[in-house]
């Protein structure tokens, strides 16, 4: 048991290593190693835990990882279970930002654009929000490497709304539909195009505006989908029961 858990411990601390050199820095990096720095401690010194205390804060620990796990689960299942278009036709979509790595798209960013392009050669008479900032790490905005991206790929300039303001998943949602309504009125229907661990959040706040808006999903890199969806636990549960 103290090598499994000094080993668990480091696993986690070594994937936040490596997600370092394949992401800007934010909660679903640094949760690995939140979350193995404790098990890395308690393997190296289970031996000194065999006091009463030691007992107890052994078994508040585990009760805490498998209350997380059960929180885990839960939300993991919220977002397959999240309404998507498939090949429905709506009025517009708004595209959620990802980040951006020396002035160029991520691969998130980049599969999100790519899966509205898809959609929007398929449906010509849909309209796209691109929307998205620039965080503190960029050098461009989120909005401008979509919007150069769908002009270089054949989507005309006048289909294309842009929004380079949101910081945040529900500032996307009311940033982009105050340009939707203000192009095609408030009876719009809506898709919002992100990756799959962040659909379900996505929609959730797009039905506060568009209530019966929708999901396409562009999918993640296996390497970070463990980082992705320790992120939207956290971001789950405090939109859904802190907000």
């Amino acid at each position: 048991m103290q090598v499994f858990l000094s080993l668990i411990g480091l696993l986690g601390i070594f994937y936040t290593v490596f997600l370092f050199f394949h992401s800007n820095i934010n909660l679903g990096v640094l949760m690995p190693a939140i979350m193995g720095f404790p098990l890395l401690i308690v393997g190296v010194f289970l031996p000194y835990f065999g006091s009463l205390f030691g007992k107890i804060l052994l078994m508040l620990m585990a009760l805490a990882y498998i209350a997380f796990g059960v929180l885990f689960l839960y939300c993991y299942l919220l977002i397959k279970k999240t309404p998507l278009c498939k090949e429905r036709e709506v009025d517009a979509l708004i595209i959620c930002g990802a980040a951006v790595r020396n002035g160029k798209m991520s691969l998130a960013l980049e599969k999100r654009t790519r899966a509205a392009l898809a959609y929007l050669q398929a449906h010509e008479k849909t309209i796209c929000v691109v929307s998205g900032g620039k965080g503190l790490q960029e050098t461009v905005s989120e909005a401008e490497l979509m919007r150069r991206f769908l002009l270089k790929n054949g989507i005309a300039e006048e289909r294309i709304l842009f929004e380079d303001k949101a910081e945040s998943t529900r500032q996307n949602m009311e940033f982009g539909a105050k340009l939707v309504f203000d192009r095609l009125g408030k009876e719009a229907s809506l898709a919002v195009v992100t990756s799959d661990f962040h659909i379900y959040r996505a929609v959730l706040e797009a039905r506060k505006i568009f209530p019966e808006a929708l999901g396409i999903t562009s999918r993640s890199e296996w390497f970070m989908k463990p980082s992705y969806y320790l992120r939207e636990t956290a971001a789950i549960t405090k939109t859904r029961f802190l907000s």
